[in-house]
């Protein structure tokens, strides 16, 4: 019950970051035209600039579980499959704690910022809003590692959206030198 309540609340967190992420890109287009133009909008940057902290920590959780991080395999790919389990399972219990450690710093952090009333220079935004955006995603990855390490234990290997075939890593090996083209064709 309550792994399904944290996998809907990493799809809303997912969808707020893109989102964000639309808004972010209409910002630098409106930033750039403007700047063409010879006119300047004080404080679209900053704004931008806290926008991407959500963008970027608030999508975490939603891509740990469906494994699309960006995860380096030049050694595991050579492994058992056996013993890429229980790699997994080191790195994302280490996730998880390092995660829970940065969560518990991240909380002092947005108390310093909210009882000194911190605020950006050009907007005056609170950064503790901002920072929430920081601790809220840290918090979600951390318990979406908890259950990866619970199904990993449970199950063996969990299973994500790549092991349904949603992306071309899951069937298709990229060699160095493959076009896109022959990639399509392989997948075809």
């Amino acid at each position: 019950m309550f792994e399904r309540v944290v996998k809907k609340a990493s799809e809303c967190l997912h969808t707020v970051a893109a989102v964000g992420l639309a808004v972010m890109f209409v910002g630098v287009m409106v930033d750039v035209i403007q700047r063409t133009l010879g006119i300047g909008l004080m404080g679209i940057q900053e704004f931008i600039e806290m926008l991407d902290v959500w963008v970027c920590y608030l999508a975490i959780p939603f891509l740990l579980r469906a494994r699309k991080h960006i995860r380096v395999d030049l050694v595991t790919s050579h492994l058992s499959p056996e013993r890429q389990r229980h790699l997994r399972l080191v790195t994302d219990i280490v996730s998880a704690i390092a995660c829970l450690v940065i969560l518990w710093w991240s909380i002092g952090w947005i108390s310093n910022s909210y009882s000194l009333g911190r605020q950006t220079m050009l907007l005056g935004m609170y950064y503790w809003v901002w920072q929430i955006g920081f601790s809220v995603g840290i918090l979600f990855f951390a318990l979406e590692a908890i259950f990866e390490v619970i199904a990993l234990v449970k199950k063996g290997n969990p299973p994500s959206l790549a092991d349904l075939g949603n992306t071309p890593t899951s069937q298709t090996p990229l060699n160095h030198g493959d076009s896109f083209e022959k990639i399509v064709e392989e997948k075809m």
